[in-house]
């Protein structure tokens, strides 16, 4: 499998063999994926993508997700269906939701939900790229935390 492929039974041998930070893309838009592949061209993850939420949840099953970057409509759901999801794991999964219709109700209401952040679009690249980027460090920090906590020296 490559990186961004579609295929969540692929994405589970990956997922398990490859270290770095697991970003699942979550649109119908090919080219939400290009960009985020493009904000985080110089992050050490690897980048799953979904267009649908049924797949996105197939992904969030197989493979080992630390963010989450949502479309907040999909074909057959919403961010709503992710969070949801998101919420049963170990380790909850960052949500970012994007969208059009970015304003300050939906922001309150994601971050009021658990989600991370939210970012509008078009996207803005510096705005987007700060997003992820925090996203990124929060997560990978949470993990060598977790990792000193359970071997302590």
């Amino acid at each position: 499998m490559s990186i961004g492929s579609t295929n969540p039974a692929a994405a589970d041998s990956v997922a398990n063999a490859d270290p770095r930070l697991g970003i699942l893309s979550v649109s119908p838009v090919v080219e939400d994926h290009a960009a985020l592949r493009q904000f985080l061209s110089e992050a050490p993850c690897r980048i799953v993508t979904a267009a649908t939420c049924d797949t996105a949840l197939q992904c969030l099953e197989r493979g080992n997700i630390s963010i989450v970057v949502c479309e907040g409509s999909l074909p057959d759901g919403s961010w709503r269906n992710i969070l949801t999801r998101l919420q049963t794991c170990p380790e909850t999964p960052f949500l970012i939701v994007t969208s059009r219709l970015a304003d300050e109700k939906l922001w309150a209401e994601v971050l009021n939900l658990g989600g991370f952040d939210v970012i509008a679009k078009p996207f803005n690249p510096r705005d987007a790229q700060h997003v992820l980027e925090t996203a990124c460090l929060r997560k990978e920090n949470a993990i060598v935390s977790r990792q000193a906590a359970a071997h302590p020296a």
